[in-house]
Formats: structure tokens, C-alpha cells, sequence
């Protein structure tokens, strides 16, 4: 059966049957009959089915329409998601409402506190169709304030704004740890074990989703111009609610480019590569990788141990995203930065970044729900207490920067310690070893350096708790400088 355009611009097969043509990335063929939208997507039938829907016909014709308005740059799995909303909107239909237009906007907001987070979604959106093209009786300013309205969504966030050891932000010592690895080929690496420590990397630079990542084509990989080496981007695909959208270029180093290119150089992977046209794949289970179950063989297999608690390192997609978008609002991003970065509908999706306390910081907070002003609560309110020691003593301590990592003392503690290193280390903890021949100004330099960025990022009143703090264990360095200054 061929699908062709007839004169009218619609696309129509031999039976005169309507099509859509879904999505601009891959774009699939949509069936479109009277009261039925429906197609395939990697092998899921996705179905919007309107028959029988006690709903205004208003009501009913509109979603239609807004259906297939939304097929033109998503994928068909939208219509799965559409089926849902208007089977719930219909079973919370009072009789009496002849359209939107009877709704008030305390009714309209109940029911979209009854939706699911992705039903919220939907909602909204058609809501906002709706009355962009004066359907239904929607009301424009409704639906502004309806996409303005954020619901509580702490819990699953909580590994963000309290820190945890396998779901948490990673510490700098954590990161740099698991830079080594990532950037290091081994000897004898296999190619699904290069597919896992490229996907940790590339995780790592774009800050995108795992299924954003996997589904990065082959031939993504692109600079401006062919004798310039400095500058490299990934076509990186979109997910979520822009899936089938168009793939967005990021920037991404040298290094990680010219493994990219090392890596699509061996046979097997090349000839996998055009068998799937997939940048990632593995030797393992065919063609296709199985990216998360393999960067979790990987880790392990690696036997990588986190500084931070002395136990095998947890790493996912997902922690690595909280890292990066941490890391953003620790240095004065702001809320619509971190959006555009990890391509969230909103900027309220992101503002947990901000009101959390960002790993380098703060890597243990009370299970009560300390916020931002809780920072530094459990240092001390004296200044250094440990000790002036020759290098080489205790388990190292680091500068947490990721830039220029140094270290600048050891830690006497025979058991798990569950201090942050470096910030309480300096400020009052005895087991510290403060080395006589580290380089303490650089501490003071990146101290120095976080003041400047907590000064001027976004963020609330509590911040300047946070600079007294710093302030604190700033005092506490010099303290260290001069005390080895004068023969300690």
C-alpha cells in the first residue's frame, strides 16, 4: 500500500484513507479516520479513540483537531497520552457544563490538580489551543495562569534538596573520579565496555536524558569546518513532550569528540552503527545497546570506590544530570539557563537546583529537610582544630574543584567520616591534616572564587547565610597559612 500526496496537500493511501505524517525527525505515517487517530511507534500502537466520549461535541472536535496539530512535530506516542486526558476528562464532566465557558478557574484548577504530572501536560496545552483559536469557550488569561500554576513536586526531588549517597549530586572527588575512568581507555576494553564509559562521558558534557543520548544517530557527530579542530557539536535528539521535533546541536570538547571518531572507526562498530543508526552501540545482545544495564556492569566491573563515603560509587543518567544542573546553580546560573540546558518545559521544573544546597557544599543534610540556610549548620564556631602534618598522612582531601583538583591534606579518622571534606575539614574538625607542604592558597583561591559566584548568583535571602559561612571557613584557611607561616 503507498501513501502519496494528493492535490490538496493531504496525504492519502490507494483507499482514499487520511494521513498524517507525525514527527520531523523520523516521521511516520498517522492514520486519521472520523473519530479514531491512530499509528505506530517503535512497535507501540498508539490510539486516540473519541467514540462515545460523554463531552460537549465541542469539546470532542477540538481535541481532533488539536490531535493532529500536535502529530505535525511529536511522534504518535502523544496520542496515547491525549487518549488518556479526555477519557479522564469526560469522567469528571459535570453534566451541566456546556463548555469551557462554564468552567470557573478555581474548577479549572481542580481539575488539573486531578491529572497525573504527565496529564498536567496535556492539559494544558489543550486547553491553551483551545483558546488561542476561540474553541470551547476557553478563556486566554485561564489558560496563562494555568501554565503558571506549579504543583509540589518535592518528593521526587529529594535526593536534590538532601543530599544522598546514591541518588544525590556527586561530590567534586566523586566527579573527578569518575572522570578518570571515563576519559581513560584500558587495555583490552571491549566494545561494550568503550559504549558504556562514551555514554557516561557524552551524559556528562550534554547533561541529557538517557533516551536522548541512545537515540543519537550515527552520523551526529559535526564541526563547522573541516580544518578547524576546536570546536565540535552532537546532534542530540529531543524527548519527552519535543520528541519528534527536530535534533538540537550541543557543543561538546575536542577529547570527547576524537573518541567519538576512534570509537565509529572499528569495523564491528561502523557496520552496528548502519545496521541501527545509532552513534552507541554493543557486541552484546545484538546491534542495539542496553545502555543502563551495561554502564551499571561497567561501574562495577570497574570496582570504583567514591572518596566521599569509602563505598562502591552509585552512578546513573539521572545523578549525573542532578550533578551538572547543581553545579549550574552553584555557579549563578539561572533558572531558565538550567531549562534551556536540561530542556524542561518550565523553569519551575529547574528551581530546585537553585533552593538546593549544591553537593560541593553541602553532601550531608539533616533527613528533616534542611533548605539553603542549613548549609553550614554543623560546623563549628571555632576555627581550625586539627593538626599541621607532613604530607602523606590520612586518606587525601581535596579542593572540590573539578577544574584543578589539589590536594591539601589528609584525614585521621579510622571510620566512615559524614563531614563534608575540605569545608569542615578546615573549619574545626581535629581529625584533619593539614599537609605543611600543600599549597593552602589555593584553597583561599577557590574559596575567594565561590564568594564571587554566591554574591552575584540568583537565589534567595537565605544565600547570605551561605556567604557568612564561607566567609567562616575562609577565616579558617588563613588561619592554617599562618600557623605553618610561623613553623607549625
Amino acid at each position: 500500500m503507498s501513501i502519496e500526496m494528493d492535490e490538496f496537500g493531504d496525504y492519502r493511501d490507494d483507499l482514499g484513507t487520511l494521513y498524517v505524517k507525525s514527527g520531523k525527525r523520523q516521521p511516520v505515517f498517522v492514520k486519521v479516520e472520523e473519530s479514531v487517530i491512530q499509528g505506530r511507534w517503535r512497535r507501540v500502537n498508539c490510539k486516540l479513540d473519541l467514540t462515545g466520549l460523554e463531552l460537549p461535541k465541542c469539546i470532542v472536535t477540538a481535541a481532533y483537531q488539536f490531535a493532529i496539530s500536535r502529530l505535525e512535530t511529536c511522534v504518535p506516542t502523544v496520542l496515547i497520552g491525549m487518549d488518556k486526558l479526555m477519557r479522564n476528562l469526560a469522567a469528571n464532566w459535570k453534566s451541566g457544563w456546556l463548555d469551557f465557558s462554564s468552567l470557573s478557574l478555581p474548577q479549572l484548577i481542580m481539575l488539573l490538580a486531578g491529572y497525573r504530572k504527565d496529564l498536567k501536560t496535556h492539559f494544558r496545552k489543550f486547553y491553551m489551543y483551545c483558546a488561542i483559536h476561540d474553541f470551547c469557550g476557553a478563556d486566554e488569561s485561564f489558560a496563562i495562569e494555568l501554565e503558571a500554576l506549579t504543583f509540589s513536586s518535592a518528593k521526587p526531588m529529594l535526593a536534590v534538596l538532601q543530599w544522598h549517597e546514591t541518588k544525590g549530586a556527586m561530590t567534586a572527588a566523586e566527579q573527578e573520579v569518575v572522570r578518570t575512568e571515563m576519559i581513560n581507555k584500558k587495555m583490552g576494553e571491549t566494545i561494550t565496555e568503550t559504549t558504556s564509559r562514551l555514554y557516561t562521558w557524552i551524559l556528562f558534557e550534554t547533561l541529557k536524558r538517557p533516551s536522548q543520548v541512545g537515540d543519537i544517530e550515527f552520523d551526529a557527530l559535526w564541526k563547522p569546518s573541516s580544518s578547524n579542530d576546536s570546536q565540535y557539536f552532537l546532534r542530540v535528539p529531543k524527548a519527552k513532550y519535543q520528541a519528534g521535533q527536530s535534533d538540537e546541536m550541543w557543543p561538546i570538547t575536542r577529547e570527547l569528540a576524537h573518541a567519538i571518531v576512534e570509537y565509529s572507526a572499528h569495523d564491528f562498530v561502523r557496520m552496528a552503527q548502519k545496521e541501527t543508526g545509532y552513534l552507541l552501540v554493543s557486541s552484546v545482545f545484538g546491534f542495539r545497546s542496553r545502555l543502563g544495564v551495561n554502564l551499571n556492569k561497567w561501574f562495577k566491573a570497574r570496582k570504583i570506590i567514591s572518596p566521599r563515603t569509602l563505598k562502591p560509587l552509585v552512578i546513573t543518567p539521572y545523578r549525573i544530570r542532578h550533578t551538572g544542573a547543581t553545579q549550574m546553580a552553584m555557579l549563578g546560573a539561572s533558572a531558565h539557563e538550567i531549562q534551556y540546558i536540561l530542556e524542561h518545559r518550565t523553569p519551575y521544573a529547574v528551581q530546585v537546583y537553585i533552593d538546593s544546597l549544591a553537593s560541593e557544599l553541602c553532601p550531608l543534610i539533616d533527613q528533616v529537610g534542611r533548605r539553603l540556610g542549613g548549609l553550614f549548620s554543623s560546623l563549628n564556631d571555632f576555627f581550625f582544630q586539627g593538626a599541621i602534618s607532613s604530607e602523606g598522612k590520612g586518606a587525601p582531601i581535596l579542593i572540590p574543584s573539578s577544574e584543578q583538583p589539589a590536594v591539601v591534606g589528609g584525614c585521621s579518622k579510622k571510620t566512615n567520616c559524614s563531614k563534608h571534606p575540605f569545608f569542615q575539614c578546615y573549619n574545626g574538625c581535629r581529625y584533619f591534616l593539614a599537609w605543611r607542604e600543600a599549597d593552602h592558597t589555593r584553597s583561599l583561591s577557590y574559596l575567594e572564587g565561590e564568594l564571587d559566584r554566591w554574591r552575584v548568583s540568583e537565589g534567595r535571602n537565605e544565600r547570605s547565610k551561605v556567604l557568612k559561612d564561607l566567609e567562616q571557613v575562609y577565616r579558617s584557611v588563613l588561619d592554617v597559612v599562618e600557623r605553618i607561616k610561623k613553623g607549625g
